[in-house]
């Protein structure tokens, strides 16, 4: 190529760079990279709102929302930022917006919009919308009247669902929750939605709006078959709120294969911050409760700061996992008692607290660790944990079993500056697991051995009537072990006295000791005196005398007269009320249920001291009456379920015609009219039943009730002498379906009956004396749920043996 066609190339090339330039920079429609704007990309929600409802009408507003967020441009490239806050200080944040739309079967969908450059992302999530007319009335001082099943889910909604935490309710009526979907108070989730909302207690991946408002049982009761797989309670969690006057009967378990589960009768998980305590007071539990972790008659879990006062279990409690308690798993109890039984099966459980502290507290029922190699099972606490405490005034009548720290009063006594006080103990201490060496104490099983810090421990004034049954190792009256200082300890030699024991009395014999183990002498002040059970009880009566006594056991060698006088307070207060229902009507059906709840609650001997029973079912009788015309159907049905049915007998001879007794205790009901009766298997011996069927107002309903058929008297067919032998052949009863034969023989007329069974009619009897006379009888039997039942003996007849 010469020169020339090298420049007129270039020269081309020239030209069409230039070409290109100029419509790079004149084109509209293409941009140069530096000059390309940021926008929004997509957006997805990535943790869901603090509330998952809003009630009908009310705008939602998703606070707590987050979400992921993708914004850039091609050029430059995107990023995408996690868990962005649509809200901060209840503020809405630049470029965000939000909407919903109608509702449609009881749900709308809000959506989250976020714009930044020319575009605008957007992405949803579905609300639960809360019907108005599915609320309870709300009253005019400010509580909402809560008085049937609906009403209170409808209640928990509001707090758990539509985040109204604050809301205070009253119940008006009792109410049945059995059979239906209820969700606790302060514990409305789903699975699906995002964790990171709002106070995670100690669920993983679930969450909750604690309940914060006042709820007031008025003293009604709540019955519930609950199983949850986290906070199983009336009220799943709570802070800073007031819960009182409120019963909760029937069944509460809490279980869970992901979480941990913790369940209690009255409020799952409760909690208080500085200026927000949680108070529960004046509620009763006899519910079961079953739980996966802690477990608590009232509360589970309660904080050192939540106040629960004056509350009553009835209820059998246990937990699977770590602090079980009568009133509360993990917390503080004051006048409180307990009747039910409470066990678990790890550590730390306590008549009326697992871990924690108790005042003026009552237990009766008793305590129970599995046997297994865990620790701190008391009368009152498990484990008293706090660092200054008294613990004081209580009394445990309930008898407590464990492996190892094992104390009337309190398992375990660890670090701080602690007094033990006044208490009682009546209670028998036992072991359950000889492998471990048991430390067992009739006030404290164990004090000081986990120490880190020194423990200064006085324990004064406490009295111990239980009985020690120990396995290995160290069992005290008073102390079962004492630790040591910590080696760690500033002047640890010269340190003169760590524990103290006062004016503390024990029946003579109860242990080998008044101390089990002593860590260090020199840090033990013993002052402590055995008595005669006669000198216990009158050193008890001698307090009473003095109102020093804060409750008395029912056990009758230690019963006194402190114990007559709080079951005659709480007669009292029976007597009370009753007097006060006053004219009856219609509307003293909340007044008269109260007033019977109040009796039934009393003990035997309590209930005996009501001088004015006869006024209550009086009252009762009238309401009834008054209601009589509006309720014919169920009270019939209440009559139906509730008679004591009896029969006319309740055994007959088989005679080979069917039997027909007839049924008494049905009065107030008409055969053919409200019921009819029907038997089956009523002709051949054994367990006989008869079916009582409802029908017209008890249609649906059946009762049974069985009696027995026995044999008829037994009859031998034939005698057949041999040599040194017999052959008795007996008629049949096979008919009858009998079981089989008893064959009753003797030598002479005097000598013993010797018996066979046989469950064929003809047997053979060896061995016989010969030229011998024997005297044979006969009878049979049909064996019933186990039993023999015999028919009458057959006339005995006389053979003589070859």
């Amino acid at each position: 190529m010469n020169v020339q066609n090298k420049k007129h190339i270039a020269l081309q090339c020239l030209i069409l760079l230039g070409a290109l330039f100029c419509i790079l920079l004149l084109s509209p429609e293409i941009v140069r990279a530096e000059d390309d704007p940021v926008s929004a990309k997509s957006i997805e929600v990535y943790s869901g709102p603090r509330q998952i409802g809003v009630i009908e009408g009310e705008t939602y507003v998703p606070y707590g929302v987050s979400v992921n967020v993708t914004t850039g441009n091609d050029a430059s490239g995107y990023t995408k930022r996690m868990g962005v806050q649509v809200f901060k200080n209840g503020e809405i944040q630049e470029g965000f917006s939000y909407s919903q739309s109608d509702v449609k079967n009881g749900k709308m969908t809000e959506t989250i919009s976020y714009t930044e450059g020319d575009k605008t992302v957007s992405d949803s999530f579905e609300v639960d919308v809360i019907a108005r007319d599915f609320l309870p009335d709300l009253g005019s001082d400010g509580f909402y009247e809560i008085g049937t099943p609906d009403e209170l889910t409808a209640f928990s909604l509001m707090v758990g669902a539509a985040g109204k935490t604050d809301i205070n309710g009253r119940l008006t009526a009792d109410i049945d929750l059995t059979g239906t979907d209820y969700q606790p108070i302060g514990q409305y989730y789903t699975e699906a939605r995002p964790s990171a909302n709002t106070t995670s207690n100690c669920i993983g991946g679930s969450y909750f709006l604690d309940y914060s408002g006042t709820f007031d049982g008025n003293g009604k009761t709540v019955t519930m078959d609950l199983e949850s797989n986290r906070c199983a309670a009336l009220i799943g969690t709570a802070e800073g709120a007031t819960v009182k006057n409120v019963t909760v009967d029937g069944s509460i378990q809490a279980r869970s294969t992901g979480y941990t589960a913790v369940g209690a009768g009255i409020v799952a998980l409760a909690s208080s911050s500085d200026d927000e305590v949680t108070t529960i007071e004046n509620c009763v539990n006899r519910a079961e409760i079953n739980s996966q972790f802690t477990a608590g008659g009232i509360a589970a879990s309660g904080g050192s700061a939540v106040k629960i006062i004056n509350c009553t279990n009835y209820g059998d409690v246990y937990a699977s996992g770590g602090n079980s308690g009568g009133i509360v798993g993990h917390g503080n109890a004051k006048e409180c008692a307990n009747y039910g039984d409470v066990s678990g099966k790890l550590s730390h459980i306590g008549g009326i607290v697992g871990t924690g502290s108790a005042t003026s507290c009552l237990n009766m029922g008793s305590i129970e660790q599995e046997a297994s190699k865990y620790t701190n099972v008391g009368g009152i606490i498990g484990t008293v944990s706090s660092s200054v405490y008294k613990l004081e005034n209580c009394v445990n009548a309930g008898n407590v079993t464990g492996p190892y720290s094992v104390g009337g009063i309190a398992g375990m006594i660890d670090s701080g500056t602690k007094t033990v006080s006044n208490c009682y103990n009546y209670g028998t201490i036992s072991c359950n697991y000889e492998n471990n060496p048991s430390r067992y104490g009739g006030v404290a099983g164990v004090v000081g051995i986990q120490s880190t810090t020194l423990l200064q421990l006085d324990i004064t004034g406490c009295y111990n009537l239980g009985s020690i049954v120990h396995g290995k190792g160290q069992t005290g009256a008073i102390l079962g072990y004492t630790g040591n200082l910590p080696s760690s300890y500033p002047n640890r030699d010269t340190v003169e006295c760590l524990y103290t024991v006062s004016d503390c009395y024990y029946i003579d014999g109860t242990a080998k000791s008044v101390i089990g183990f002593v860590g260090s002498e020199k840090n033990i002040t013993d002052q402590s005196t055995a008595l005669s059970i006669g000198e216990m009880i009158a050193a008890i009566q001698s307090k009473a005398e003095d109102s020093a006594l804060p409750y008395s056991d029912t056990q009758l060698q230690v019963l006194n007269q402190f114990l007559d006088q709080e079951n005659q307070n709480a007669a009292d207060a029976v007597i009370s009320r009753i007097d006060a229902l006053g004219t009856i009507t219609l509307n003293s059906e909340s007044a008269v249920s109260a007033a019977r709840n109040l009796y039934d609650a009393l003990t035997r001997e309590q209930k005996e001291l009501v001088t004015n029973y006869s006024k209550l079912t009086a009252a009762e009788t009238t309401l009834q009456t008054l209601k009589e015309r509006q309720t014919r159907a169920e009270a019939k049905r209440v009559l139906f379920r509730t008679a004591k049915l009896s029969l006319s007998a309740t055994t007959y001879t088989y005679t080979g015609k069917a039997r027909t007794p007839e049924v008494t205790g049905l009065e107030g009901l008409v055969k053919n009219i409200d019921y009819t009766v029907g038997y089956r298997n009523h002709v051949k011996t054994g367990k006989a039943t008869v079916i009582i069927t409802g029908k017209g107002d008890c249609a649906g309903l059946s009762r049974s009730i069985s009696f027995r058929i026995v044999p008829q008297k037994a009859a031998i067919q034939k005698l057949k002498k041999g040599k040194k032998s017999m052959q008795v052949r007996i008629a049949s009863q096979k008919k009858a379906g009998v079981t089989g034969y008893q064959i009753s023989y003797r030598y002479g007329k005097k000598g013993a009956f010797k018996t066979i069974v046989t469950t064929k009619t003809v047997k053979k009897i060896r061995k016989l004396k010969n030229k011998k006379y024997y005297y044979v009888k006969v009878r049979a039997y049909k064996k019933i749920d186990g039993k023999k039942y015999y028919g009458r003996y057959s006339k005995a007849k006389k053979i003589k043996v070859q």
